[in-house]
């Protein structure tokens, strides 16, 4: 597995579990955040990636910083960054 794919599966997770500790339901996070709900999903999937805004948002509601809800936030927008430009 690559760096990004380890921090995506870290995403994933974390979004799910903070969710979920937090008792909010994708659907009252899609309301809250006005990010829908089927990119929720597919964000706690692996499907999408969440960016800068959407993650910002997810942690307003619920109640953290990004870092908290996304583990290794600022680490992997850098190598993420830096994978596009390689690319």
């Amino acid at each position: 597995m690559n760096h990004i794919n380890s921090f995506e599966a870290g995403f994933q997770t974390a979004l799910r579990r903070q969710r979920l500790e937090s008792g909010i339901s994708q659907i009252e996070l899609a309301r809250r955040t006005g990010i829908a709900q089927a990119r929720i999903w597919l964000i706690e999937q692996g499907g999408a990636r969440p960016g800068k805004q959407a993650a910002e948002k997810i942690a307003a509601v619920l109640g953290l910083e990004p870092e908290k809800v996304f583990p290794d936030f600022a680490t992997f927008r850098n190598v993420y960054r830096v994978a596009r430009a390689q690319a």
